[in-house]
């Protein structure tokens, strides 16, 4: 936000053209999509979904998709982006939010969950499955060799267990 990383837009969309076909790429480690406040600049994603062709691009976003003025908008640009090989996972804050996701609108949703939360896997009555991230429960698995958060039309809710300084923060908004 203060400008202090990263690229100019044009020149970022240039570098992942350059990304070779087929290549696992992960946007944005901090941060979300592109746009203003709440609402998704659907031009700057557009592009990027253009940049990402023949590309395995993903991404996370906690922008509203329910509820929200800015939430019509946003879901459309989420589902184009999904639609045309760039995934983008819907981040939850809960489980229950996670699951109400993926039953309204079946895109690739993530979750945050407690710091404490020790169930690797769990398969629920509808035969969904909350995963937690693999790279969290394997010392040898990272973003690029598990892939899993790339995979758009999974049958599977990704779970973050709450990490770092803010994670009894994370894990009170975890909790519900």
């Amino acid at each position: 936000d203060r400008g202090e990383r990263g690229l100019i837009w044009s020149k970022f969309l240039k570098d992942v053209r350059q990304i070779k076909p087929g290549e696992l790429w992960r946007h944005n480690v901090a941060g979300d999509l592109p746009g203003r406040n709440n609402k998704i600049d659907k031009n700057k994603l557009y592009s990027l979904v253009d940049a990402n062709k023949g590309k395995r691009g993903f991404t996370y976003t906690h922008k509203p998709v329910w509820r929200h003025f800015e939430a019509k908008n946003n879901l459309q640009a989420i589902k184009y982006a999904n639609r045309e090989g760039f995934t983008v996972n819907l981040s939850a804050n809960t489980i229950a939010e996670a699951i109400f996701y993926k039953s309204k609108w079946d895109l690739p949703v993530t979750s945050l969950v407690e710091e404490d939360y020790s169930q690797k896997t769990k398969v629920l009555n509808n035969g969904l499955k909350l995963i937690v991230c693999p790279a969290v429960t394997h010392d040898n698995v990272t973003c690029k060799s598990c892939g899993l958060c790339q995979k758009r039309n999974r049958d599977s809710i990704i779970l973050f267990p709450a990490h770092g300084k803010q994670k009894r923060q994370t894990s009170l908004i975890a909790r519900g």
